[in-house]
């Protein structure tokens, strides 16, 4: 589905990343680890569109979408929860979720009622402002509104960072059933080793902007692994 290759991209004339070669099949889940600062989220970035790559091809279903900007990339049915959430806090979870269904067909109430079948708990939030949502809660919002553009391929970044454990395990329940529901593919950038061992089919290890390795997610059991390449315990 997704092919990228080669890629060299950065802020400004300086580059983070450094020739990354990348593929994620159809219903493939992709984790990413390493440390912080080692180009993760501008990989993400760049293949979301915002950010040129200064060099390299990014490919959808053999479509080069290299020079695209990210809502072309929307349309296309590429999906993108940040870090950090980035909700419309002024907006009640409704109003977010609307907004997220203008990249979908079909109707925007239609594509938010399906999307709340797998979101029973903002079902009883919506009509309260995004700020007044709990950290967890807006991780719940900023997925689903991602998922009322009904994308093919959605790339998370540090979904867990921040929230409660009993939400942590509420994501990994709704993933892992709209795997098995859909050919859903994930590109994963995540710190917590429970949950990218829980959700990925293989896990690359990135280091100074280049992916170093390829591991099976059962390797993060292996300490000598965790803290050579990823720096935890």
């Amino acid at each position: 589905m997704l092919d990228v290759g080669n890629l060299v991209s950065g802020y400004g004339r300086m580059p983070i990343l450094h020739g990354v070669d990348l593929t994620v099949a159809d219903g493939e889940c992709v984790g990413i680890l390493g440390h912080n600062g080692m180009g993760k989220t501008t990989l993400l970035h760049t293949l979301m569109g915002h950010i040129r790559p200064m060099s390299g091809t990014i490919a959808l279903n053999g479509q080069d979408i290299t020079a695209l900007p990210p809502h072309r990339r929307a349309r296309l049915r590429i999906g993108y929860v940040p870090q950090g959430r980035e909700i419309f806090p002024a907006l009640t979870v409704r109003e977010n979720l609307m907004m997220g269904a203008l990249a979908g067909s079909g109707g925007q109430s239609r594509i938010v009622e399906e999307v709340l079948e797998d979101f029973p708990r903002l079902r009883t939030l919506l009509d309260r402002n995004g700020r007044a949502l709990s950290g967890g809660e807006q991780q719940l919002l900023a997925m689903a509104r991602c998922l009322c553009g009904r994308p093919k391929m959605v790339l998370l970044d540090e979904p867990t960072e921040g929230i409660q454990p009993s939400i942590i395990d509420e994501i990994v329940d709704l993933l892992i059933a709209l795997r098995k529901r859909t050919s859903i593919s994930i590109v994963l950038v995540e710190q917590n080793l429970d949950f990218i061992k829980a959700l990925s089919d293989r896990v690359l290890l990135m280091h100074r902007g280049e992916i170093t390795q390829t591991i099976t997610p059962k390797e993060l059991d292996d300490p000598e692994i965790v803290n050579e390449f990823v720096g935890m315990s």
